[in-house]
């Protein structure tokens, strides 16, 4: 059987769609509640960007905040 670390070098590989494929099917093997959001909120934050009234993160800033570099 194959590593974490072979299979995510492998996963790597893949053109991005597949990526994206492969993470839809791994996130969805996972017993875990999820987070749903409707329209009215997804508009309501993006004037809150929008406005200034809250900063956004960046990408190295939420990987930071999940453990990885």
């Amino acid at each position: 059987m194959a590593t974490v670390s072979e299979i995510r070098d492998e996963a790597a590989k893949l053109p991005q769609s597949e990526r994206a494929e492969l993470a839809v099917f791994l996130l969805d093997s996972l017993e875990i509640e999820r987070y749903w959001i409707d329209d009215a909120d997804v508009e309501r934050r993006s004037n809150e960007m929008r406005s200034g009234d809250v900063q956004g993160l960046s990408w190295e800033q939420v990987k930071a905040g999940c453990g990885r570099k």
